[in-house]
């Protein structure tokens, strides 16, 4: 057995390189990283739950789950890695709220799809904005597209190391083929599929800061990079898709995540009525 490093930040490291090794995305290492370093020292119940508690200050209660979970991962690891006593397992996780997220209404996705106008970046923000819409694809996901993973002549973008590991090809419409065409023709000749004008690959800030853009420019308020998934799903659910079909199409594990997701209007409850009644 190895043995313990002596500094929490040594830990740290192994634990980081650990799960690099294991294959975690960057974005997870780096959530990883950021909330780690932030965690008491020494690690015991009690500093655990002075931190929670200090914690919600400044923080909303899924932020402060987020801060628990980066720690017991961490703790967990340690715990196998090294044989030793797991601070984290009897503190109990922060509740949070089962809030109903809200998904991107189609006013609003239109309205950014007009504010981007026909240059350069007007076509790309076009491309993205459709692209988010028609497939429901995470953004880091859409961030790490190649070109080889979008085939406009079978309307397919492969996803091939989304979260959890595991890939899947999902389809997309006429509309949303032809805007992704426009914008083939004059990207630049470089692996990444969206880039920057100085030919960099997108990154999650920076696709971010491109809809926040497109929000304000449509006179808008901004909503987060995961209504556009969220609406994808309700969008399906609304047209009869099963949970498991948009499950799967969404690279959910479970549908557990799926289930806030899809959110039901009072008009979706009246015609769910409608329908139930014309059955009988």
């Amino acid at each position: 057995m190895n043995g313990l490093p002596h500094s929490q930040t040594q830990r740290i490291m192994k634990f980081l390189l650990a799960k690099e090794a294991e294959g975690l995305a960057p974005r997870t290492l780096e959530f990883y990283r950021c909330k780690l370093f932030q965690a008491p020292n020494p690690l015991t119940r009690d500093t655990i739950r002075k931190w929670l508690i200090e914690l919600q200050a400044d923080h909303t209660p899924g932020g402060v789950h987020a801060f628990y979970r980066a720690v017991r991962a961490f703790c967990n690891w340690l715990e196998f890695e090294y044989d030793i006593q797991n601070p984290v397992e009897k503190v109990r996780p922060p509740k949070v709220p089962q809030e109903i997220l809200d998904p991107a209404p189609q006013v609003w996705v239109d309205a950014l799809l007009l504010a981007c106008g026909s240059t350069w970046h007007g076509i790309r923000d076009k491309a993205i904005i459709t692209l988010l819409d028609a497939t429901g694809i995470r953004a880091g996901e859409l961030c790490s597209l190649n070109m080889d993973a979008v085939d406009t002549a079978l309307s397919v973008v492969y996803i091939e190391h989304g979260k959890g590991g595991y890939p899947r090809a999902i389809d997309y419409g006429r509309k949303t083929k032809r805007i992704l065409k426009a914008w083939i023709r004059i990207r630049y000749d470089m692996p990444a599929f969206f880039q920057s004008s100085y030919r960099n690959r997108l990154t999650y800030d920076t696709l971010r800061a491109i809809i926040a853009r497109r929000a304000k420019d449509a006179g808008m308020s901004p909503m987060g990079l995961h209504a556009f998934r969220r609406k994808h799903a309700l969008d399906l659910h609304r047209a009869g898709e099963s949970l498991l079909t948009i499950q799967r199409r969404l690279g959910h594990h479970s549908d557990l995540v799926l289930k806030k997701y899809i959110k039901l209007s009072r008009e979706d409850m009246i015609a769910a009525a409608a329908r139930f009644h014309n059955k009988r």
